[in-house]
């Protein structure tokens, strides 16, 4: 897409004075689009996201939360100024209030697997068991009733007797 760019180091300092608090993903995001002299427009076509969007990321990291949309449009707005995508979205969860030092474990995984495994079950098992149900108390036909005949008026007429 262009020329090789430099990564911004964690002690650089922006030009707005704040320190390392600005390194969440708005900041980055914008640091990394004007170090590839890459307009905001440009970014809104490649995205589909309205510029006043982009800027008000850039500004605020207005809307973005660390959810799969949030990563989903961190990525895409990594990819479209070529910066790296997992660095993009590492830094909006960082930031993140509540995600610091987080980590799923493995029983946990595991235990959440086992908890939708018994939940089908249970489905299937409650599904098999008013079904059981169901066609225990169906109805069945005991016999048909008795056939009613119409008397023929046609053979009445011509003199056949009929019934």
């Amino acid at each position: 897409m262009g020329a090789q760019v430099e990564r911004v180091s964690r002690r650089t300092r922006v030009a707005d004075g704040s320190s390392e608090r600005a390194q969440d993903f708005g900041r980055w995001f914008q640091q990394q689009r004007e170090l590839r002299g890459i307009s905001i427009w440009f970014v809104a076509a490649r995205t589909k996201l309205p510029p006043e969007r982009i800027r008000a990321i850039e500004v605020s990291g207005a809307g973005l939360k660390p959810d799969g949309h949030g990563r989903g449009t961190t990525r895409t707005l990594a990819r479209a100024i070529g910066a790296d995508p997992e660095e993009g979205v590492a830094r909006l969860v960082r930031g993140a209030p509540g995600t610091a030092g987080r980590k799923r474990t493995r029983w946990i995984d595991s235990f959440q697997l086992v908890r939708s495994s018994v939940g089908i079950v249970l489905v299937l098992g409650l599904g098999a068991l008013l079904l059981g149900v169901w066609l225990r108390n169906a109805e069945t036909p005991q016999e048909s009733p008795a056939l009613v005949y119409r008397p023929d008026y046609v053979q009445r007429l011509l003199g056949g007797g009929g019934s």
